[in-house]
């Protein structure tokens, strides 16, 4: 009744645009049930265009020469209300497919000269402040924000009523209305009293903690299907990590740390756990990792670094194998487990990301099968699982792991492939071969003749896992890791004698 019989305008409320409308209309016809406003040199181009009609929302090929981006806004002819069910949730997208096959055209209209961003999400959001600030602006601060001159604020926006205090650094944030803000902070902060739940803000106010005066810094999202949130006031701190049932490792992440602690391993600091709830608090290691560290650092200081690190993982190997019957570890690594891994890369990077065919695969399923059976044979020690620089944390004089939801019991060698031909830091062969012989001096355990078998097996299952990850909004960072994981997974293939081809043009 809202509608009428004419055609209407639609446009999506979390963008920002700058267009002349008149092509959409100049586009619409009698054969329309639309005509969208698409962008081939922004977002996802998940939209397949020919002689100016969709032709496929769901293209097999995102990002092709023919592929465009849908920006929200679209004429539509009022009979798209045939192909939407009378009640519930719909998408329009699948009323347009059904309007399709029904005979129905939807142009697809690029408008030159025309601007158009997501405001969906952080990274987007300040992309476009970033666009429209003045030359020389590198943050957008609202009249009424508090920033002392001893607070570094680098491409954030900054809110209404909120307050910076000196030391502050605040490095591609958005800092939301009447938040306090002290120490660092990336991604969203806000009072913490707007994103806490009672039972979250009971246990602060337990520890004396002034709810109305903390600030809730949110953590961009990582692979785990899990919410970390930093909570600070005044000089206190602490990481909060909410998770779902769905992702069974996450409900042992705090029985995993009170292992760990138990066996003086360096893990963070269990304060608060509420598994009937879904959350549980952890000390803050701050925001120092060893990616951070490495960058820029020369090879003496790496290597340094990566000795401590490696002083770390023997002790976590050894120490943490001890009393580990007594708690709930995932699966360990068996034939069937080397099997999932080879099946996740192949689905979602050779075949999903590569489109590589049966034919092109079949010698290096003969390499990782090779892989599985030498892997299997080693003597197996409790394994991290994901031991990336980015899960190391410097707070101090000691590295401390994070992220070992996964602790299993498997290869030594897996954990250190993870860990030496990391994909985020690129170390070079000469010093990956003599941290591999530091490891074997400081565990006395044999590694070298294993340690190319376990890149393979590593580096497949992070090349699947950055394919998969790169193509969900939000994480499509994941994707810049892939061109260093295939020249370290091409590196030990080469060694082991298997030309892949697989470094991409």
């Amino acid at each position: 009744w809202a509608i009428g019989n004419q055609p209407f305008w639609v446009l999506n409320s979390d963008v920002l645009t700058q267009v002349d409308p008149a092509p959409l209309l100049k586009a619409y016809n009698k054969k329309s049930i639309a005509a969208l406003w698409m962008k081939d040199d922004a977002g996802p181009r998940t939209v397949d265009l020919k002689d100016g009609r969709v032709t496929n929302f769901r293209s097999k090929r995102p990002g092709a020469a023919h592929t465009a981006t849908f920006t929200g806004l679209h004429l539509i002819n009022p009979t798209v209300l045939d192909y939407l069910p009378k009640e519930g949730f719909a998408s329009i997208v699948t009323a347009y497919e059904k309007a399709m096959k029904a005979g129905w055209q939807v142009a697809g209209v690029k408008v030159p000269k025309s601007y158009w961003s997501d405001l969906g999400r952080p990274e987007t959001y300040l992309e476009a402040h970033q666009a429209c600030r003045p030359r020389g602006k590198h943050s957008s601060i609202a009249a009424t924000a508090n920033v002392s001159p001893k607070a570094e604020v680098v491409n954030s926006v900054i809110w209404d009523h909120a307050e910076i205090k000196a030391g502050a650094k605040v490095h591609s944030a958005v800092v939301g209305e009447h938040c306090t803000v002290q120490g660092f902070v990336e991604h969203i902060a806000v009072p913490a009293a707007i994103v806490l739940h009672e039972t979250e803000q009971k246990i602060l106010s337990a520890w004396k903690w002034d709810v109305s005066r903390t600030s809730a810094n949110l953590l961009a999202p990582r692979a785990s299907n899990r919410n970390f949130i930093r909570l600070r006031s005044g000089r206190a701190s602490a990481i909060l990590i909410r998770y779902q049932s769905e992702r069974v490792e996450n409900l042992h992440y705090a029985e995993h740390t009170r292992h760990l602690h138990k066996r003086g391993i360096r893990v963070p600091e269990l304060l608060a756990d509420a598994p009937e709830q879904g959350f549980s608090i952890y000390e803050d290691l701050g925001s120092h990792d060893l990616l951070e560290a490495v960058q820029n650092a020369s090879e003496r200081k790496i290597e340094k670094l990566y000795r401590s690190t490696i002083d770390e993982i023997v002790l976590f190997h050894k120490q943490g194998l001890k009393g580990s019957k007594n708690i709930t570890l995932q699966p360990a690594f068996t034939p069937k487990l080397y099997a999932w891994e080879h099946d996740y890369f192949i689905t979602h990077f050779l075949k999903g990301y590569l489109k590589w065919t049966d034919k092109q695969i079949e010698p290096l399923q003969v390499l990782l099968k090779k892989a599985a059976r030498v892997l299997n044979k080693q003597l197996k020690v409790l394994v991290h699982r994901d031991l990336q620089s980015t899960n190391i944390m410097l707070p101090g004089d000691r590295p401390a792991f994070i992220d070992y939801q996964g602790m299993r019991l498997g290869p030594a060698a897996y954990d250190m492939a993870s860990f030496l031909a990391d994909p985020y830091v690129g170390l070079n062969p000469k010093l990956q071969c003599r941290l591999i012989h530091y490891y074997e001096e400081q565990s006395g355990a044999p590694l070298a003749d294993v340690y190319h078998y376990a890149c393979l097996q590593r580096l497949g299952q992070a090349l699947g896992a950055y394919a998969r990850l790169g193509s969900t909004a939000g994480t499509e960072r994941f994707l810049a890791h892939i061109p260093e994981a295939l020249k370290q997974f091409n590196r030990a293939a080469q060694h082991l004698s298997l030309n892949t081809e697989l470094l991409l043009s």
